[in-house]
């Protein structure tokens, strides 16, 4: 599944850099694929993962899913353990952000989260990419059903999108 995503993203990452084409919206160069797409969200969100991306997927990070009865290999690692939180908090905001759960993760206290500034900043910055991604989204669904075809799939993830954008906007709600 990675392979697909980073090659779908890497081609649009291509034309989207390229001399005299490059427009304000990424999306226009995705040919309709959200993944591509998120990983560009998530690139811009997180910077520090921009670098992983481009460099695609490591051979430790690989998972075997015709072998998972295998104990996986852990590799020795001289990464710091704070280096390590932050990539487990930025996995579990991703997968909380594609599930739509309602639980949050912990930030831990040296993050730089601690000012109420900053969760408003963050939260309306999520909030307004959200607004974008659920209008190119009914764009689309439009545009399926005006050509007859049935867009079930773009419906279920407008559901989706929409109840992340409650959740975000009552936590915005929350802090004031």
């Amino acid at each position: 599944m990675w392979k697909k995503v980073y090659s779908n993203y890497a081609k649009a990452y291509a034309k989207f850099y390229a001399s005299g084409q490059n427009l304000d919206d990424f999306y226009d160069y995705c040919d309709g694929n959200w993944d591509a797409a998120y990983l560009r969200v998530c690139t811009k969100v997180k910077p520090g993962l921009e670098a992983f991306v481009n460099g695609g997927i490591h051979a430790e990070d690989e998972v075997d899913s015709m072998n998972l009865d295998k104990e996986p290999v852990r590799p020795q690692s001289s990464r710091s353990s704070r280096w390590q939180d932050q990539v487990v908090n930025t996995v579990s905001r991703l997968a909380d952000f594609i599930v739509g759960s309602s639980t949050t993760v912990a930030v831990p206290s040296t993050a730089s989260n601690a000012n109420g500034n900053q969760d408003e900043s963050v939260l309306l910055d999520r909030i307004t990419k959200l607004h974008h991604l659920i209008d190119k989204v009914q764009e689309s669904i439009r545009r399926e059903e005006a050509n007859g075809n049935t867009a079930s799939a773009l419906e279920e993830s407008l559901g989706l999108y929409q109840r992340r954008l409650q959740r975000l906007q009552t936590q915005l709600a929350d802090l004031d």
